[in-house]
């Protein structure tokens, strides 16, 4: 019988054009348990990324480091057949989605596009010709944000900046962090507003969100930050409002506008490494408020959700003292609590097994 994973990942392929698909689901379980994505250019080879990197798909549903003549190449016909599955034949539905850059299938599972912006009369543009696909296979992973969730509700609830490079996992954590806080998992049931910018946190089909965010999480998908913060203030009265990647002025003064009103915050950013993060200016910025004591940094090595640095942060004549804390007494990510264990334990978590 074909593990969850397997069939998480037969989900995700069901919309690639069938040569390919074909192929595709000639992968051993084995290895599609831990594929993360299927790059698709066209005219250039079909790569899978897992774990441990960029790899070629042969002919026979192999994966190879070394580029040869059995390796799959992608046409502009599957491409094109590709888009149209994921936008169930009517890709002009799509279109915006398209502009913004990517689709969510079923199941969760994110589709990253590129191809020729077209610039229109009001300063917007259409994208046409899309000559990429990176389909992304959607797992929520539970328990990923448990030890710093027990850290930081031991003694009341507390704002938390998580950061890291692209693909660490910053979003799986504030994914996990929401559905633990809202669920129960750390004593009370935290009334949480979930924003969800771009569909990433809980991966909406038609609507209905495909993750398992919490009982007890309010989640606003395609609003602006600025917009739902202030929404959220006036009308659903939260504890804690989780969104992913600061990266304007706006989201500064959204967060600033929610710690007056004594909200606590769970946040990402994008940073590289550990200078990076500290001369990040709108981190700095929101360290300053002095509403947020910890900092998470994450690596993306050896694999997505390790802990690098966690960090308590104080304000000392307007200078950010860095405080290291030892996470090793925390336990590592992920180990210590399985989706049976969150079955056993929440009934919420029934149904989740995606990303």
């Amino acid at each position: 019988m074909p593990s969850k994973s397997r069939n998480r990942f037969e989900q995700a392929v069901n919309v690639v054009s069938t040569r390919i698909k074909l192929i595709l689901l000639q992968i051993p379980e084995s290895q599609t348990d831990t594929i993360q994505e299927i790059r698709m250019r066209v005219n250039k080879p079909l790569i899978i990324v897992n774990e441990r990197g960029s790899h070629f798909l042969t002919d026979r549903g192999k994966l190879s480091k070394i580029y040869s003549e059995s390796c799959i190449v992608t046409l502009g016909q599957e491409i094109a057949d590709t888009l149209n599955r994921a936008c169930n034949y009517s890709v002009h539905s799509f279109q915006q989605n398209i502009n913004n850059g990517f689709l969510t299938i079923d199941g969760g599972h994110r589709i990253g596009l590129a191809g020729t912006a077209v610039s229109l009369p009001d300063g917007s543009f259409n994208v046409k010709d899309v000559s990429f696909l990176n389909i992304r296979i959607a797992r929520q992973v539970f328990g990923i944000s448990q030890p710093i969730t027990d850290l930081l509700t031991e003694k009341g609830i507390k704002s938390i900046i998580v950061a890291g490079p692209p693909s660490s996992g910053k979003t799986t954590f504030l994914r996990d962090f929401a559905y633990r806080i809202s669920s129960g998992f750390t004593g009370d049931i935290y009334k949480t507003v979930v924003i969800d910018e771009r569909g990433e946190l809980s991966a909406p089909h038609f609507g209905t969100p495909q993750n398992d965010l919490g009982l007890n999480s309010d989640i606003l998908i395609n609003y602006r930050k600025s917009d739902a913060v202030e929404i959220s203030l006036r009308s659903l009265s939260p504890e804690y409002i989780i969104f992913d990647e600061i990266c304007s002025e706006k989201d500064l003064e959204a967060i600033k506008s929610g710690i007056n009103s004594g909200v606590k915050f769970v946040v990402s950013i994008h940073c590289g490494n550990e200078k990076e993060l500290k001369n990040k200016r709108l981190l700095n910025e929101l360290l300053k408020t002095e509403a947020f004591l910890f900092t998470v940094l994450l690596s993306d090595k050896p694999v997505p959700g390790t802990v690098k640095k966690i960090y308590k942060t104080e304000i000392k004549d307007n200078e950010i003292i860095w405080n290291d804390i030892d996470y090793d007494m925390l336990g590592s990510f992920g180990n210590c609590n399985t989706l049976a264990y969150e079955k056993e334990n929440n009934p919420s978590s029934e149904n989740s097994d995606i990303a």
